[in-house]
């Protein structure tokens, strides 16, 4: 964190060029902006989660992920799918894609 880089270079007897600092930073943000735009515009899929998505999957009983066992080395979590979102919205259980129509 820049506060406590400040105060690093502080101890060091040397500053920070905030101006130098914040330049670079708005500079990162915009090519993180144009890379995650043409991510997008590459794959031609938008699969962001809305509040009516979630609502949707809160109204069908599909409770929220349990991630906790990511930080366990030697967990073997057991998963099953009980939804698949579309661009097109949620698929029901009878859907059959075709190669390269589906999500990702």
């Amino acid at each position: 964190p820049i506060d406590l880089t400040q105060l690093m270079a502080e101890e060091a007897g040397m500053e920070v060029d905030m101006k130098g600092f914040e330049a670079e930073m708005d500079a990162q943000k915009e090519r993180s902006r144009r890379a995650a735009k043409e991510n997008k515009v590459a794959s031609g899929l938008d699969l962001t989660l809305e509040a009516e998505e979630t609502a949707w999957l809160q109204d069908q009983g599909i409770p929220s992920t349990d991630d906790s066992l990511k930080y366990l080395w030697d967990a073997a979590p057991e998963a099953r799918v009980q939804a698949v979102f579309a661009p097109d919205g949620f698929l029901g259980s009878d859907a059959v894609l075709e190669p390269g129509s589906g999500p990702v």
